[in-house]
């Protein structure tokens, strides 16, 4: 059995759920869930989104209004986002859990070949329920978001020339997200950017991942907290790390311009 991604690979949608006031005494909250992506070896991954649904601690569970269809994750990445559902609550305070339906049309495309994907635990199934811990609190603010992280480098798995998806899905607090950006030179480097959260006394230490743009950029999201940045660069040019870089709710970490060097001819290349 073989794990398909060196990285981290994550979807990136947003929703938008509206919560309505029905009497004096209830409050209005917005929220929205937001998916983001890491890309990794594979040229496309194709996902079926058909519904997104929340657990409140009073309703149960609740169906948003999804926009179904199917979603290149791999164009959703350095921060690029894409609205994927709304819906109507009514006094929910807690969000327990996100559930993300998957229908049938999954595949992934690689070295220009592209593989159906089929389930992994039920192969008889017409759609899969993945469901992640969320725990969130809305509090009394209007605003709230909810991150979903679907790790795609433990949820596509190759078996013998068969390709599965077994999804991963991770849940974070959204308002305590902000970003990593920065410039790579030469472009040419096309080095992968990981983010790996310096372990804090719970032991907790999550991973982010994106790849920069064509002209270099790169705009990577991540929890707040403190990380070692990593890059993974093409031959010839020589991987590098910048360490403690500290990550505050809304705010960018602008880490500038990052130089590789070549290890042919041990010096930096031009852009």
């Amino acid at each position: 059995m073989k794990k398909l991604k060196l990285f981290t690979a994550l979807l990136a949608m947003t929703g938008f759920l509206l919560v309505t006031r029905c009497n004096k005494n209830s409050y209005d909250p917005k929220l929205s869930v937001s998916l983001t992506d890491s890309p990794g070896e594979f040229e496309a991954l194709h996902l079926d989104v058909l519904k997104v649904s929340v657990m409140g601690d009073k309703a149960g569970w609740i169906d948003l209004d999804t926009k179904a269809d199917i979603y290149d994750v791999l164009k959703l990445n350095n921060g690029i986002a894409v609205n994927l559902a709304s819906g109507n609550l009514v006094n929910e305070r807690i969000i327990a859990k996100v559930k993300l339906t998957i229908g049938l049309r999954n595949d992934v495309v690689i070295d220009g070949v592209l593989h159906h994907l089929l389930f992994m635990n039920d192969l008889q199934v017409k759609s899969l329920e993945v469901i992640g811990d969320a725990n969130y609190e809305a509090g009394m603010q209007r605003n709230n978001s909810i991150l979903l992280d679907l790790d795609a480098a433990q949820s596509v798995i190759e078996k013998n020339g068969t390709f599965f998806l077994d999804p991963v899905l991770r849940v974070f607090d959204a308002r305590t997200e902000g970003f990593i950006k920065g410039l790579i030179m030469p472009v040419q480097a096309r080095p992968a950017v990981m983010a790996q959260g310096v372990n804090d006394a719970a032991g907790a230490s999550p991973e982010f991942t994106t790849y920069a743009s064509p002209s270099g950029e790169f705009l990577l999201r991540a929890q707040a907290g403190v990380y070692n940045v990593t890059f993974d660069a093409h031959s010839p040019f020589r991987d590098k790390m910048v360490k403690n870089i500290t990550v505050k709710a809304g705010e960018t970490a602008d880490l500038g311009k990052i130089l590789f060097f070549s290890l042919e001819k041990n010096i930096t290349s031009k852009r």
